[in-house]
């Protein structure tokens, strides 16, 4: 054991976050007894935690360093969430290899931190790789799109509409939703013509999309239409009250 620090010690070792606290902290994340690991895993949880704002690099040391221990994955995934949240903007790049791992744990602690950063460019990030992700993963992502709403997703959410997965597809449909626009038309269309659920969906997504355009290329869809397809748009042409 560290000498003089009882593993029940190492929890509020992290609360008082000291330099000579955090060096203790480390130094039994790599002890030989388990609950001496786990316990400073915890403690460093802690610390990370109360550090991210005023010390986010000394924060993302220790996640690293929880990352490395050997400690259980439920601890990695915290410190997961903790070191990309630390990093911000820089941890980014890391999405992708954090959304294609093999434990869950780490893949729901990408995808919480990845709702829950600021700023546009982490939908940007999360586009980008899309295409690297399982279906399962994808309809995952295109939730956290639509929770964050940010434009810039707008045109991977609409690729997404045409993916080869049922799934995926009444994702993005959904996901359009909160964020779509007159070029989110065409797609939402789409998927109005293969019927059931995903109909269902894009009628929902089409009767209540705001954005700019959506109008119009409704309209401009209602004049070349036929048959039932014309039915239906002149329905959701008639509730939106164009």
């Amino acid at each position: 054991r560290e000498p003089g620090v009882p593993a029940a010690a190492l929890l509020a070792l992290g609360r008082i976050a000291s330099p000579d606290a955090l060096s203790v902290l480390r130094r039994a994340l790599g002890h030989a007894d388990p609950a001496m690991r786990v316990a400073a895993a915890h403690g460093s949880l802690a610390a990370a935690d109360a550090l991210r704002s005023p010390q986010p690099v000394v924060a993302a040391t220790l996640c690293e360093a929880i990352r490395s221990a050997d400690v259980p994955v439920s601890l990695q995934a915290a410190a997961t969430y903790g070191l990309v949240c630390a990093r911000g903007f820089s941890a980014l790049p890391m999405l992708g290899v954090l959304l294609t791992r093999a434990e869950p744990e780490i893949r729901n602690a990408a995808l919480r931190a990845a709702r829950d950063l600021e700023g546009p460019e982490v939908s940007v990030a999360l586009v980008q790789v899309l295409s690297q992700l399982t279906p399962e993963m994808q309809v995952q992502v295109a939730g956290v799109l639509q929770d964050r709403g940010d434009a810039g997703a707008r045109a991977g959410l609409e690729r997404l509409a045409a993916a080869d997965t049922p799934a995926v597809r009444l994702a993005a449909v959904r996901a359009l939703a909160a964020l779509g626009d007159g070029t989110s038309v065409a797609p939402l269309l789409g998927a109005l013509a293969r019927g059931g659920v995903e109909a269902q969906a894009a009628g929902v997504t089409l009767r209540a999309l705001p954005g700019d355009g959506v109008d119009e290329a409704l309209l401009a869809a209602l004049r070349s239409a036929a048959g039932t397809q014309r039915a239906v748009l002149a329905d959701l042409v008639s509730d939106r009250g164009i």
